[in-house]
């Protein structure tokens, strides 16, 4: 018989493994094995509805809304605006010291970036124009990045007006085009010039480890995502529809 007591050190343990789990599949498992006594209450079969419980509770708690995750979000933010702005400063100083075609061929590759975010955004929403307006603010102002953790963390709901079917698969597309057109370019451009100047920028040098942190960070970080995702774990096919946009019938294909 199970006291009290017992049930508060159960109900701690399983909080503990979510933490430190990527799922709540994986937090019951090793929940469980620490607990032979909970593994055979969920195998019993007059006990069918332990185990399902458990994950619903798992995953509820799992995507809450938590400080914690608002301080991520709110982090992943400031680290874009970081990232732009000393794109746009590392700019100034090329065409200051003459390097004109470095500046220009900078400022190329990061308006590139803006543009097909903005157009991602477009595409994406444009079935809904109040929240289009939103998304492309949110992409301006570059606290899209935090929006995008904060709908993952939350696993928040599509709305049914997206061309997408998760906010993992939305991010892992504004991710891809941020870091290939733009973070990429930027660490190859700024490794050659700094390694051709006699005097080193400190500023000039902490923005190409941003653009490399951030190349880094968005590769594992999506890989990551992708692979606990519930849509990915489920089912891992390739779905291809139509989808009719101004009377012309356009081929999607969407991960599932």
């Amino acid at each position: 018989m199970l006291t009290v007591h017992d049930g508060n050190l159960l109900g701690a343990s399983f909080l503990k493994f979510l933490n430190v789990a990527a799922t709540e599949e994986g937090a019951f498992a090793s929940w469980v094995k620490t607990h032979p006594a909970m593994n055979e209450l969920s195998l019993s079969p007059n006990h069918k509805f332990f185990k399902p419980l458990m994950l619903t509770i798992g995953k509820e708690i799992r995507h809450s809304s938590t400080r914690m995750k608002l301080l991520i979000s709110v982090g992943a933010s400031l680290a874009s605006m970081l990232d732009v702005a000393t794109d746009i400063y590392t700019i100034w100083y090329y065409g200051s010291l003459g390097l004109q075609d470095v500046a220009n061929l900078m400022t190329v590759f990061v308006a590139l970036s803006i543009s097909l975010q903005l157009f991602i955004s477009i595409v994406i929403h444009h079935r809904n124009k109040r929240r289009l307006l939103v998304e492309l603010l949110a992409t301006i102002t570059m606290t899209k990045q935090g929006v995008n953790f904060w709908r993952i963390f939350t696993n928040a709901k599509m709305r049914g007006h997206e061309m997408m079917i998760s906010p993992v698969s939305e991010m892992m597309i504004f991710q891809s085009a941020e870091v290939f057109a733009e973070c990429i370019p930027m660490v190859v451009i700024q490794a050659n010039n700094i390694l051709n100047m006699a005097k080193l920028n400190l500023v000039v040098v902490g923005a190409l480890f941003c653009s490399a942190a951030f190349v880094s960070e968005a590769v594992s970080y999506m890989t990551y995502a992708k692979d606990i995702s519930e849509q990915s774990r489920r089912t891992g096919k390739i779905f291809y529809g139509f989808v009719p946009l101004r009377g012309v019938r356009l081929v999607v294909v969407k991960w599932r």
